[in-house]
């Protein structure tokens, strides 16, 4: 991940040498390597975690909620930095290369401090020490039949984060960055405009999603049964036509396949907000309770529930497309 972050920082300043059919692969493979790097990453830190407490896997996805807050704020601070009638068209060349150098650079320092945090803090703590070594005590032998078992005890646990993050990403951000603000365009200000209007929905979502991550932390929010949490994950589907009825952006060309329910930008962002919420919530608690089944090896629970996320994830990106389809009628490919 250093050397992929390192590597399309460093392109940024010779994109003309690549020509744009050769960068477009170049960024593609990366995307790729991206992928795979950061799954193996989320699966092995959630197999590790799972051998801690469950206040510490709310820990980590607080962490990656936060994340996504952070870059949420550096895109409102990026728009307001330019002038109110820029759009990236009228951007210089220059000013585009050197925003994509300082944007990539700065992942390139966290994760490089993420690495050294690992390494030189994390693995040497006394803590950690001492649950590693109750670990290694009670270690299982990873063999078909010990995945089978465990996926038996945590099956419906599976499923419940799996569809969580399903009906996430079959709305967000495909259906969501396509829904604008209901004012008329000479009674927009700025916060209204779509260059702000936009990454405002992107940080409203990012910090309700940190907020539902972090609430498990109290005794009062946690929830274990696992029927509960897969019935509370299928009541989820009820966003999906909410954000339909919202005021999406249909195109020249599109039909509205929903009516024009939800004319309201509070209203929409209160719902946006309380989808945010449930998802950091919900994702945060079935986590947590899975390496809590009674009979299962923790650290694989924890892996089995992390392929349930991705796969969840996967999901929601395939379910994008027609869901984008019914948003305007049309060919989501050519909108």
């Amino acid at each position: 991940m250093v050397l992929k972050f390192l590597l399309i920082a460093i392109s940024t300043q010779y994109v003309e040498s690549f020509g744009p059919t050769y960068y477009f692969y170049f960024v593609i493979a990366l995307i790729g390597i991206a992928g795979v790097t950061t799954a193996f990453l989320q699966n092995e830190i959630f197999a590790l975690v799972s051998q801690f407490s469950p206040n510490y896997t709310v820990s980590v996805m607080s962490g990656q909620g936060l994340a996504g807050s952070a870059v949420a704020i550096f895109q409102i601070l990026s728009a307001l930095a330019a002038p109110p009638s820029t759009t990236f068209d009228t951007l210089e060349e220059n000013d585009l290369s050197r925003s994509a150098l300082l944007y990539f650079l700065c992942a390139f320092i966290i994760v490089i401090l993420a690495l050294i945090s690992f390494y030189f803090i994390l693995i040497r703590s006394p803590l950690y020490l001492h649950h590693r070594e109750q670990a290694r005590r009670v270690e299982t032998i990873c063999d078909i039949n010990s995945i089978r078992a465990t996926f038996d005890n945590i099956r419906i646990l599976v499923f419940a984060v799996g569809f969580v993050f399903t009906v996430t990403l079959s709305v967000y951000p495909s259906i969501t960055a396509y829904i604008k603000s209901t004012v008329k365009d000479e009674n927009k200000n700025k916060f209204r405009q779509d260059y702000l209007f936009i990454p405002l929905h992107f940080l409203i979502f990012n910090l309700g999603d940190l907020l539902g991550r972090s609430l498990p932390s109290l005794q009062f929010f946690i929830i274990t049964d696992s029927v509960k949490l897969a019935r509370m994950s299928s009541a989820r589907i009820i966003f999906l036509p909410l954000f339909l009825m919202c005021n999406v952006d249909i195109g020249s060309i599109g039909m509205r396949t929903f009516p024009l329910f939800i004319n309201s930008d509070l209203i929409y962002f209160l719902i946006l907000l309380l989808f945010a919420i449930t998802n950091g919530y919900m994702g945060s608690l079935t986590m947590m309770a899975a390496p809590q089944v009674e009979g299962v090896a923790r650290d694989l629970a924890g892996t089995i529930m992390s392929f349930g996320l991705v796969f969840g994830l996967v999901l929601g990106s395939i379910f994008s497309f027609p869901m984008l389809a019914i948003s305007c009628g049309c060919n989501p490919i050519g909108k």
